[in-house]
């Protein structure tokens, strides 16, 4: 078989270069550039947020991406929407009184790129929380065999323990973690606060906060009466474990 000529060969280079900046290269229609700004910006956003969530909850992360870096992100991304809408609100309102230069092309465009950023955006925070939710769901898990050791000693001596490490060795061979490098330890609370923590006689929990105004517990209460789900001091069930949000001034050591 001849190898192709020389100038052949350029030709075929020149056709890939052309076709490689016309990919690269913004669509000139005014709704394919909105569909292609929204895609690449809410893809981009949305990847370091499902990053951050999974981070947040592996073995020897941290949860600083997800405490700072997302939240940032969100505030970004409610700014776009925002500055898009009042665009497109001034530009309906010159166009009816007949003193606006935007064509509806581009109002369309505008109104096409909040759409898409929006639904990109929340179904990739859906799946960075759904990371999140199946962590601490493991983190119960985990913690099974620890409360299974507290009841045991209480049934033995009559008493709860003074803290996690009476446990060891007698009731269980060592004090697990919770398997997540931000959140890695339980902590066990005897006598807590009745009006808090609904009379219950002890408390296991692990702390999962997020920010410095709300305070995240992933909690064990054994009699299960877990508060009611509404605002500022909500309860999501995880098995029989549930996780409460309380306002940061609040004090779970007691």
């Amino acid at each position: 078989m001849f190898p192709r000529p020389n100038f052949l060969l350029a030709a075929d280079r020149r056709r890939m270069h052309h076709r490689v900046m016309a990919w690269l290269s913004l669509p000139q229609s005014p709704l394919k550039r909105a569909v292609f700004g929204a895609l690449l910006i809410s893809s981009v956003v949305g990847a370091l947020h499902v990053f951050a969530c999974w981070f947040s909850v592996a073995p020897h992360g941290s949860d600083y991406l997800y405490n700072k870096i997302s939240g940032m992100l969100v505030i970004y991304l409610f700014l776009v929407v925002l500055y898009n809408v009042v665009r497109i609100t001034f530009a309906v309102v010159g166009r009816l009184f007949g003193i606006g230069k935007v064509g509806w092309p581009q109002l369309a465009g505008g109104a096409i790129f909040c759409g898409v950023v929006f639904v990109i955006t929340l179904i990739a925070f859906g799946v960075g929380e759904t990371m999140r939710d199946a962590a601490f769901k493991a983190i119960t898990v985990r913690g099974g065999p620890l409360i299974a050791a507290i009841k045991q000693f209480q049934a033995k001596n009559g008493a709860l323990p003074g803290g996690l490490e009476e446990l060891v060795p007698d009731f269980i061979p060592a004090i697990p973690d919770t398997g997540v490098g931000a959140y890695p330890k339980y902590e066990f609370i005897r006598k807590p606060d009745p009006v808090k923590y609904g009379g219950n006689p002890w408390v296991l929990f692990v702390n999962v906060s997020t920010d410095d105004l709300m305070q995240d517990l992933l909690i064990f209460f054994p009699d299960g009466n877990y508060p009611a789900n509404r605002p500022g001091h909500g309860a999501r069930r995880f098995g029989d474990w549930a996780k409460i949000e309380w306002p940061v001034s609040s004090d779970a050591s007691k």
